[in-house]
């Protein structure tokens, strides 16, 4: 493990998640950063690029690839969708006034219908985006007024979406056809957290997973933040339960995911050490 690419600066909280673009090219999505930055990975060169899109904390939390081959930026407290243009390096927001209230969606999705999904927060419903027509709207009823409740999706082989549980009891399952919204899995709020370090908001059972990778063996596997071991979502038969070696409750210990050539889960460290889970 080495760093790589030129400084970007110490300052905390500048990019959240990233994109591999149709060119090949990842593309960080502005959190607190007034621009994206792309990262070539075979001349391990890193660049600021786009027009700038502002300061502020929490813009955007993760973003997909849309099917017209630009990024979009899920809105965690800027209040409209962001898209770039790789070929034009041009970033815009777009669709309609999503409200000014923080962490309102956290991570997308992109579904067969072409349609991205922001998964929700703070917010009460499931933020749908069409690239198409560039409009944004809220699907699935009303879940009241979570607090980061979901961090990240993962569509899975059946077409639903799968909210890995940030601070909800239970997983989240949408699907996009039947504009059906559920929660399945056991309750996962009844586990006694015991924490180590970190801030307020990853008290009282919030932050136990952040975002999930869809294994090659068709499960999803949610990546332990506050947890102590991963989470595995089961689509074929709903089966939700926890796998892995035990790696201590508390400690923020990881930030997302990445499923490696070889079938393995590699976890992005965030205060801990590197750990792989064979699918």
């Amino acid at each position: 493990v080495c760093l790589v690419g030129e400084d970007l600066g110490s300052k905390l909280a500048k990019w959240s998640g990233c994109v591999l673009g149709a060119d090949g090219l990842i593309y960080g999505i502005p959190y607190d950063s007034p621009r994206l930055f792309c990262f070539d990975t075979s001349t391990q060169t890193c660049t600021l690029v786009g027009n700038s899109v502002g300061y502020g904390d929490g813009k955007w939390k993760n973003g997909d690839l849309g099917p017209d081959g630009c990024i979009y930026g899920i809105p965690g407290n800027a209040l409209k969708v962001l898209r770039y243009d790789p070929r034009s390096e041009v970033a815009t927001r777009l669709g309609e006034d999503l409200g000014d209230s923080e962490n309102k969606w956290d991570g997308g999705v992109l579904a067969s219908n072409g349609c991205i999904y922001g998964i929700p927060c703070s917010a009460s419903q499931i933020l749908k985006f069409d690239p198409k027509i560039t409009t944004a709207s809220l699907v699935g009823h009303g879940m009241g007024t979570p607090s980061s409740d979901y961090c990240g999706g993962v569509i899975a082989g059946d077409g639903c979406i799968y909210g890995l549980p940030r601070g909800a009891e239970q997983v989240l399952q949408y699907d996009p056809r039947l504009k059906d919204l559920s929660s399945v899995g056991v309750d996962l709020g009844s586990m006694s957290w015991k924490w180590l370090i970190g801030p307020p908001d990853l008290l009282e059972g919030r932050m136990k997973w952040r975002e999930g990778c869809l294994g090659p063996d068709g499960c999803i596997y949610g990546i332990p933040n506050n947890a102590s071991r991963l989470l595995k979502i089961d689509p074929m038969s709903g089966e939700v339960s926890l796998v892995g070696e035990d790696l201590k409750e508390g400690g923020g210990k990881f930030h997302g995911g990445v499923l490696g050539r070889d079938g393995s889960l590699v976890l992005l460290v965030a205060v801990s050490c590197l750990f792989q889970q064979q699918c």
